[in-house]
């Protein structure tokens, strides 16, 4: 699944405010290789970063991906850190 590239929108709010974090999704996929359900996982203490992590998550949600060597129906968890660039 190494196809699967989720890249939210950092919430201006938040970097305004210095806020980082890493949020873990839950991503179902059935046996016809489509993504079927988002899902927050692990949040990052930070609703506003949780949110954005799941809109841009559910932006692919229906698409079809390559898988080989992974039995289907699954669930995997896909890691998404916000963090702003210093210097």
């Amino acid at each position: 699944f190494n196809e699967i590239q989720i890249t939210p929108e950092y919430p201006r709010f938040a970097r305004l405010r210095g806020i980082e974090g890493k949020v873990i999704l839950s991503l179902s996929i059935d046996s016809s290789m489509k993504i079927i359900k988002v899902s927050l996982d692990t949040s990052s203490g930070y609703k506003i970063l949780d949110l954005a992590a799941l809109k841009a998550a559910r932006k692919i949600k229906n698409k079809k991906f390559q898988a080989s060597g992974i039995l289907l129906p699954t669930k995997i968890k896909v890691p998404i850190t916000f963090q702003l660039k210093s210097g």
